[in-house]
């Protein structure tokens, strides 16, 4: 069985863009590495190996995008100090941990004093920096810059009735 050793570094490289969430940048790879087997005038066993990895990976990487996850709203409604923003992921009832305040806060509660720690810090930037997703639940750990220094946040959701339900929302001091 001949297989060009030269078609190692494509596949390698392949796998760490889907790894890393480059899916745009791995499809446009894939497509120049076809055309580049093609001209190496490769044989057709490694040219069909490098097509059904393509298959493989673009259909992976659907089922990932249909996912439960933390959704790109809540983010921004961080980025943008918008505690209303925030209202409709919030379930009648959310464990808080923001300054002082540690407890299960009632929504209207809990609007209340995300928009008091808002007014108090206002947000220069918010990055996520980890998340993850199990069954129905999803989270995701960030830093939140402000003017009064840089916060730990954690944001824990659940899949209720095909919504997004956040559970926990925890904004606390960094120690870096």
């Amino acid at each position: 069985m001949y297989f060009n050793t030269k078609s190692f570094p494509t596949v390698f490289c392949i796998l760490h863009l889907y790894e890393k969430d480059n899916a745009n940048i791995a499809k446009k790879y894939v497509i120049t590495s076809i055309w580049w087997v093609i001209n190496q005038k490769m044989t057709m066993k490694t040219f069909k190996f490098i097509f059904i990895l393509t298959l493989l990976f673009s259909f992976s990487s659907v089922a990932s995008a249909q996912s439960p996850g933390i959704p790109g709203e809540v983010v921004a409604a961080i980025s943008q100090s918008n505690a209303g923003k925030l209202t409709p992921f919030l379930g009648s009832n959310v464990e808080l941990v923001i300054d002082k305040k540690n407890d299960v806060y009632s929504k209207q509660q809990a609007v209340k004093i995300i928009s008091d720690f808002f007014k108090k810090n206002t947000v220069n930037s918010f990055q996520i920096l980890h998340s993850g997703t199990k069954d129905a639940s999803s989270f995701a750990i960030g830093t939140l810059k402000t003017s009064a220094g840089t916060y730990r946040v954690y944001i824990l959701t659940r899949k209720a009735d095909a919504k997004t339900v956040i559970q926990q929302l925890r904004i606390e001091p960094s120690n870096e």
